[in-house]
């Protein structure tokens, strides 16, 4: 006869698998009731951490994932491929001038342009589900990119095994350079189920699957963390208005070799300099800001500059009077000491701007703005909007409001920042 005593039962087992909860009934008997909003588990991969699923791709696998945070500045969230454009089974975020855009690859193509998905920003908040089968890509249920119409061939004779946060080329494993978080997998073949997977830390951190009851641990080096977010924590926005007044502190300290993009849109019409991201440590000439407009007359938003490193004179990103930034998205990213700027797919310019590989600066970046020695913004700030701030795998900011505050959400930390000054940011999803 089982009895039940007051013992205090540290961790509850069944064969290797931990239990959350036990039940008598409707009395719960060990464990804690779910708040009122649950948290999420979620297994993080990247820096070269990921999960071989020993599942080879052909025209008949389907994948479905349920994942945040994935990063369309660079990197795969999972796939493997032969080698560019042949036997690819893949999703992946793209670089350069589509930098915001996911990328479905299938089969042998020769396509570069048609199969990309433009703006993924919005599917950055929160988590989504992710399906791809047949080389159609949909996100929580609606098609977002089809690979297949440009496909010249869906024969997959390579027996690649797909990997999950990277890809496998042919063999040796392509990582995702950003962090992402999985939340659920399901893997089909021949329309069976062969992969059901579910984050776990009970005797080891990695996917659970429950098909084969065995727990799949990182593959690759770096390390796989587990963790949870509270699923409405925050509420997604299209994006923030930002004023004369307002900014944020990222908390990043700037290096040269920090990863940046930012996607944004100016939308003051007034002759002046204004500051967009950074910061200036005038004591060491350390400098790290991305500036709109020159101040001359009539020159509203029609340049954009990028300085950086122990020079201080400006790389200048765009500069035209006729054609100006003004209710225009853009996106600037930087790579080492090189920043891109880009509209509708198209690059606006490029510059190069350091003289040196060491920073002494003591202040973290903002956004808004461009400081001086931490309390001094320079010029004026900047007006418009923020769609996306993503600083390496440091800090992943999306628009949202948390309760009636609005600002932006790290989503990699599960951390709100509000506007740092007095007068709050403001929503507007038009």
């Amino acid at each position: 006869m089982l009895k039940y005593g007051t013992s205090k039962v540290d961790k509850l087992f069944y064969g290797e698998h931990q239990i959350k909860k036990a039940y008598i009934g409707s009395n719960l008997v060990y464990g804690t009731e779910e708040p009122p909003v649950p948290d999420t588990p979620y297994i993080r991969g990247g820096a070269g951490a990921y999960i071989d699923t020993g599942i080879t791709a052909d025209d008949t696998v389907k994948v479905i994932l349920w994942a945040r945070n994935f990063n369309p500045m660079s990197g795969y969230l999972f796939g493997c491929k032969y080698s560019n454009y042949v036997e690819t089974f893949a999703i992946e975020a793209s670089a350069g001038r589509r930098t915001g855009n996911i990328r479905v690859a299938y089969g042998t193509h020769t396509d570069t342009t048609t199969t990309y998905a433009v703006d993924a920003f919005e599917y950055m908040s929160n988590y989504h589900k992710y399906e791809f089968y047949g080389g159609i890509l949909k996100v929580d249920d609606v098609v977002i990119a089809n690979a297949s119409t440009v496909a010249t061939s869906t024969t997959f004779t390579h027996n690649l095994n797909i990997h999950l946060f990277g890809v496998n080329e042919n063999g040796t494993h392509t990582p995702s350079d950003f962090l992402s978080d999985i939340c659920k997998c399901e893997i089909y073949k021949n329309g069976v189920k062969v992969r059901d997977y579910t984050p776990t830390d009970t005797t080891s951190v990695g996917l659970y699957d429950s098909v084969s009851e065995t727990i799949f641990t990182n593959d690759g080096t770096g390390s796989l963390t587990y963790g949870g977010f509270k699923e409405n924590a925050y509420t997604p926005l299209p994006y923030i208005l930002c004023a004369n007044n307002q900014w944020f502190d990222t908390g990043v300290y700037g290096t040269k070799d920090l990863p940046i993009a930012i996607k944004f849109r100016p939308t003051n019409a007034t002759a002046r300099y204004a500051g967009l991201f950074g910061e200036y440590a005038t004591g060491s000439s350390t400098y790290c800001c991305f500036s709109l407009g020159t101040g001359t007359a009539g020159q509203d938003n029609s340049r954009l500059s990028f300085r950086f490193g122990t020079s201080d004179t400006n790389a200048a990103l765009y500069n035209n009077t006729s054609n100006r930034l003004t209710g225009t998205d853009v996106i600037v990213t930087k790579v080492s000491d090189t920043a891109y700027a880009y509209r509708n797919q198209t690059q606006l310019g490029t510059g190069t701007r350091s003289t040196s590989s060491s920073f002494s600066t003591t202040e973290t970046l903002v956004v808004g703005g461009t400081r001086d020695n931490g309390t001094t913004f320079h010029d004026d700030k900047f007006e418009g909007r923020f769609y996306f701030v993503g600083l390496g795998s440091q800090k992943n900011f999306v628009p949202a409001k948390k309760g009636s505050t609005v600002g932006m959400y790290d989503t990699y930390n599960d951390v709100f920042k509000p506007s740092a000054s007095g007068t709050p940011f403001a929503e507007d999803s038009q």
